[in-house]
C-alpha cells in the first residue's frame, strides 16, 4: 500500500493544485552497548491498545537483551509521547532521534520549509520554522524527555543520547503553530509546563480520561468478538481521523493526503451518528456551511448577484473550501451533494436540534436542493423526468444519464429539504415544487421491467442499485424491482465486488453496504453474513482496507468502510425513524445475548441489554426536553420483555411485537 513511517497534520498543506500535506517527519531509536551498535530485532511484537489509544510494542535484541515501548498522541495536546524500558540496561546506550524528513530520501527536509534549530543544556531541542503553503505558517517543534540526556542535531535529524538506561525513559515531541491564530512559542512553553507538571503519568491519565468520555458516549457488546474488535477498531480510527473541519479517508499521503470528499465524509459521519457521537460528527455539516459560500460561487454567484442555480461543492474539498481534485471524469460527480445535504439533514433527525438546522444545517440543505433543482433534473419531451448527464460510480464510466444511484440521491436531498422547510416553516412553494421534482424521478428510475439497473441500457453489475436503500432510503424496502435489484447483485458479486475493475471478492465497504441494505430488510441472517465477510478482510490491527484480498492490498484504515461498518452493526442492534425504535431488528438467529447504548432519531439514546433472549435492560434518554410525541417501542418476535421494560419507558405508546 506504499505508506511509510510519518507523522501528517491535518490542515498542514503544500499550496500545490492537489494541496499535498507537509510531512512532519518520523522518529526512531538506537542501541549501543560499549561502542557497538545493536543489530535488527530477532523478533518484534506489537498491540494496538484502542480503549486507551495507545500503541505498545516488544522487541528482541540478540545481545542487548529486549525493549517495551508505549507511544500515544495526547487526545487533547499535540504530544507524542515514546516510552520505552529495557531489560538489560547495563552499560546500554539509547538515542532517540527526531528525522524531519520521510524515510528512504535521506537528509533533505520538506519542500517549502525552513527551519533553525538549537540544542539547549538541559537536552532539549527548540526547532523554530516556517512552511509557504496553503497557509504559511510559523511554528515550533520541541524534543524532550523525563530522563537527563544530550543534545545533538545533524542535518534533519535531531536526537537525545541517554548514558542510563536502568528506569523507563519518555520522549516528547511537540508540535504548534499559528494556523489557528494562537503564538506557537506560547503553546509550546504552556506544554512544556503541562509534562513537568504532570509527567508522562499524569498525560497518560488525562488522555485516557478524555478516551474514556468517548467511549462512554455508546457502547457494544456483541456474542462474536472479532467482529466487536473491528467494530471498535472503526470507531476509534473515526475519532482519530475527525480533524477540526471534517472525516478525510485518512490522514496519510496515500490516501489522497487527507482531502475531504463529501461523498466519503458521510459514511463516516453516520458511523458516529448511529454510534451516539453526535457533537464529534457535527463537525461534517458545520464544516460544509462554513464552505457554502465557495459552493454558491462555483455553482451561481457572479459579483454580487446570487442566480438560481444553489451550490456546487467541490469533490476532494481542503480546509478552504476549495477543490484539490486532480482532474478526471470524477470531477462530474454530483452525488456528493446529496451526501453534504443528508450529512446536515440526518444531524437534526438525530440530535433534534433545531436551532443548528436552521442556522446552518437547512441553509446546506436547501442550497444542494437547489443545485439538483436547477442544473440537474431534467424532464424529457417523452414526459420522463430524470437526471442529466453526470458520473455516478466510476466503474459506470462517464456521461451517464438517469443513473439510479445518483437519482436516488438527488430524491433523497429534495425529500429532506421539503421536510426541513415544513419544519421550520420556510419556503413552501419552493418545498412543494422539490417534493414535486421527487416523486417524478421516482416513477422514472431505470429499469429493465423485472428490476432497477444502474441506469438505462448499462451491461455491468452495480452495487449502486443497493442505493435506493442505503445510503439514500429514497425506495420503499417492500418495492419489488429493487429487491431483484438487490439479488440480482449479490449473484455476482465477486465479479463486481470492488471500486475499482480488480481482484476477485467483495470488498469490506461493499459488504459493509449489504448489511445496512439487509438489516434494513430485517433479513438478520444476510445483515450478519454482510458484516461477517466484511470483518474477515480486516487487517492485523483489525483495520479495515479500501480492498484487502490475497492479490491486491490496498488502503488501510479506510473511513469510508469503517464508518459503514459501523453503522451496519447498528442498524442490526437498533433502527428508528420519528414514530418508532425498533430494538434489536435485524439479528441473526443465534445471537440472543449482547446490549448496545446508541442514538435514535428524535434526539433519543437508547440502552439495551438482552441476556437469553430476555430484555433485562431498556433506558431511554433524550439530549433535548422540548415538546415531542414519544415513539412506539418496537420489539421482535423473539424477544421476552417479563419485567415490562419497553411499556415503562413510554406507558402511553404501548409495546409492539412484531
Amino acid at each position: 500500500h506504499g505508506m511509510v513511517p510519518t507523522i501528517w497534520w491535518a490542515g498542514r498543506r503544500h499550496n500545490t493544485p492537489h494541496r499535498e500535506l507537509f510531512p512532519f517527519g518520523y522518529f526512531d531509536h538506537q542501541l549501543s552497548r560499549k561502542g557497538q551498535t545493536s543489530p535488527e530485532p530477532s523478533d518484534w511484537r506489537q498491540t494496538l491498545d484502542v480503549a486507551r489509544a495507545a500503541i505498545a510494542s516488544d522487541m528482541d535484541v540478540p545481545g542487548f537483551g529486549s525493549v517495551h515501548s508505549e507511544v500515544f498522541v495526547h487526545a487533547r495536546a499535540n504530544i507524542i509521547a515514546v516510552t520505552r524500558a529495557f531489560s538489560e540496561p547495563e552499560d546500554l546506550a539509547y538515542t532517540f532521534r527526531f528525522h524531519w524528513t520521510q524515510p528512504h530520501t535521506g537528509q533533505k527536509p520538506p519542500r517549502r520549509v525552513s527551519f533553525e534549530a538549537v540544542p539547549a543544556a538541559d537536552g532539549t531541542i527548540a526547532i523554530a520554522y516556517r512552511t509557504d503553503g496553503q497557509s504559511d505558517t510559523r511554528g515550533h517543534i520541541a524534543l524532550l524527555a523525563d530522563q537527563p540526556c544530550r543534545a545533538e542535531i545533524a542535518g534533519s535529524t535531531f536526537a537525545l543520547h541517554f548514558d542510563r538506561t536502568d528506569r523507563p525513559i519518555t520522549c516528547f515531541i511537540v508540535l504548534a503553530d499559528d494556523l489557528d491564530g494562537t503564538d506557537p512559542e506560547d503553546q509550546i512553553n504552556q506544554i512544556r509546563q503541562q509534562i513537568r507538571a504532570e509527567g508522562v503519568a499524569g498525560l497518560k491519565r488525562s488522555h485516557e480520561a478524555d478516551w474514556q468520555a468517548y467511549w462512554l458516549e455508546s457502547a457494544v457488546s456483541l456474542p462474536e468478538k472479532d467482529m466487536e474488535t473491528v467494530y471498535h477498531t472503526a470507531l476509534y480510527h473515526l475519532r482519530c481521523v475527525a480533524t477540526p473541519w471534517s472525516i478525510p479517508v485518512a490522514l496519510f499521503d496515500t490516501h489522497w493526503h487527507g482531502r475531504y470528499f463529501g461523498f466519503d465524509e458521510h459514511f463516516g459521519f453516520m458511523g458516529l451518528l448511529t454510534s451516539n457521537h453526535l457533537d464529534l460528527a457535527r463537525r461534517v455539516p458545520a464544516f460544509r456551511f462554513q464552505g457554502l459560500e465557495r459552493a454558491f460561487t462555483r455553482a451561481s454567484r457572479y459579483g454580487q448577484t446570487l442566480f438560481n442555480g444553489g451550490a456546487r461543492y467541490p469533490w476532494e474539498t481542503v480546509e478552504t473550501g476549495e477543490e484539490a481534485a486532480p482532474s478526471g471524469f470524477w470531477l462530474d460527480h454530483i452525488f456528493h451533494m446529496a451526501h453534504i445535504a443528508l450529512s446536515a439533514w440526518q444531524d437534526y433527525r438525530y440530535s433534534d436540534d433545531l436551532d443548528f438546522l436552521a442556522g446552518q444545517g437547512y441553509p446546506v440543505i436547501k442550497a444542494c436542493a437547489e443545485f439538483f433543482s436547477y442544473q440537474s433534473v431534467y424532464t424529457l419531451l417523452d414526459g420522463r423526468t430524470v437526471i442529466g448527464k453526470c458520473t455516478d460510480l466510476e466503474r459506470l464510466g462517464s456521461a451517464v444519464e438517469n443513473a439510479y444511484m445518483t437519482t436516488c440521491g438527488a430524491i433523497a436531498t429534495l425529500r429532506a429539504a421539503s421536510q426541513a422547510a415544513a419544519r421550520l416553516g420556510r419556503d413552501g412553494e419552493q418545498a412543494m415544487h422539490w417534493a414535486g421534482q421527487a416523486e417524478a424521478l421516482v416513477r422514472h428510475l431505470p429499469h429493465d421491467g423485472e428490476k432497477y439497473i444502474p441506469y438505462p441500457g448499462c451491461a455491468q453489475k452495480s452495487v449502486a442499485v443497493m442505493s435506493g436503500l442505503f445510503p439514500y432510503g429514497a425506495i420503499s424496502p417492500d418495492d419489488p424491482l429493487q429487491l431483484r435489484a438487490i439479488d440480482d447483485f449479490c449473484q455476482d458479486e465477486s465479479a463486481f465486488g470492488n471500486m475499482y475493475p480488480v481482484g476477485k471478492s467483495v470488498c469490506t465497504w461493499y459488504a459493509a453496504w449489504k448489511a445496512v441494505v439487509y438489516a434494513r430488510l430485517g433479513d438478520g441472517a444476510k445483515a450478519h453474513a454482510a458484516s461477517r465477510q466484511g470483518a474477515e478482510t480486516a487487517g492485523c490491527f483489525s483495520e479495515i482496507y479500501e480492498i484487502n484480498e490475497p492479490a491486491v492490498s490496498i488502503k488501510p484504515w479506510f473511513s469510508t468502510a469503517e464508518g459503514t461498518y459501523v453503522q451496519g452493526i447498528n442498524e442490526m442492534l437498533l433502527q428508528s425513524d420519528e414514530k418508532a425504535i425498533r430494538i434489536a431488528p435485524a439479528v441473526p438467529d443465534h445471537w440472543r445475548s449482547f446490549s448496545f447504548c446508541l442514538a435514535a432519531v428524535g434526539g433519543y439514546a437508547v440502552s439495551a441489554k438482552i441476556s437469553q433472549a430476555r430484555l433485562i435492560r431498556l433506558e431511554i434518554s433524550r439530549r433535548n426536553q422540548g415538546p415531542s410525541a414519544p415513539p412506539v417501542i418496537v420489539l421482535p418476535a423473539w424477544l421476552a420483555d417479563p419485567n415490562g421494560l419497553a411499556q415503562a419507558a413510554f406507558p402511553a405508546q404501548g409495546t409492539v411485537h412484531q
